[in-house]
């Protein structure tokens, strides 16, 4: 998961670490990237406020579990 108060929500650090950090056979199975942090995150709630990015992450969560149990 990467995050940054631009729209990119530094998906070129997630890129980079998605391919680089796996060692000794790891795998990274899920990403997930929150742009414009200041504005899709309410800090006091501490939740995303943005519908479509929280079903995403949601969505990243549950595909990360299922390979869990796999």
């Amino acid at each position: 998961m990467s995050t940054s108060p631009g729209k990119r929500g530094a998906a070129s650090s997630l890129e980079y670490y998605k391919n680089v950090l796996p060692r000794f056979g790891a795998e990274v199975v899920e990403s997930f990237s929150l742009p414009s942090f200041n504005e899709n995150f309410d800090v006091e709630n501490h939740k995303i406020t943005d519908e479509i990015l929280l079903l995403g992450l949601n969505d990243v969560v549950s595909n990360f579990e299922q390979e869990l149990q796999e």
